[in-house]
């Protein structure tokens, strides 16, 4: 995905550069031509990055989904595909997982750490402050939690409550 992009970017980088020639010479007659195959270019490049995301989700989870059906009280199966879903930024389907996977185990803070961080990483901020300090709550020596909810302080701009946070140490 990185190396389609980094390419089809240099592409759209050298289409540009005759589009400021054409502009700094005042010659717009080619100028049109120039910047729309370049947008097409800069368009293609995001609809194949679309596709192979796709590809790539769904060849990551497949063994978890495998796993899934052989077991479907394997907490760890969903525990990892909601991880997968968290790396592709698929979050519903990332909590749907972590919340599976807490039903199976129950309160462990590990399992509220990691749907919190889903959340969080969602932009849904309530919900991912009430899994983090649930986790805090039931191990309040576990540093990841502090950090986690440090980020969310801060991006709540309450920067006191992320320092203190932050500060933790990590066990």
């Amino acid at each position: 995905n990185h190396v389609l992009l980094m390419g089809s970017s240099f592409y759209c980088f050298l289409l540009y550069v005759p589009i400021l020639v054409l502009l700094v010479r005042r010659k717009t007659r080619g100028l049109k031509w120039v910047i729309g195959i370049s947008l097409a270019l800069w368009v293609l490049t995001f609809l194949w990055a679309g596709h192979l995301k796709a590809n790539y989700v769904e060849k990551l989870t497949a063994e978890y989904d495998r796993a899934i059906q052989v077991n479907p009280q394997d907490a760890s199966a969903y525990v990892s595909r909601g991880h997968a879903f968290v790396e592709v930024a698929y979050f519903d389907q990332a909590i749907a997982d972590f919340s599976k996977a807490l039903e199976i185990i129950g309160d462990k803070p590990e399992g509220y750490y990691d749907r919190g961080v889903a959340y969080l990483r969602k932009g849904d901020f309530v919900n991912a402050a009430a899994d983090l300090n649930k986790a805090i709550q039931l191990a309040p020596e576990a540093g990841q939690s502090y950090g986690a909810r440090a980020m969310l302080y801060y991006y709540g701009k309450d920067y006191a409550k992320s320092r203190e946070d932050a500060r933790r140490p990590r066990i």
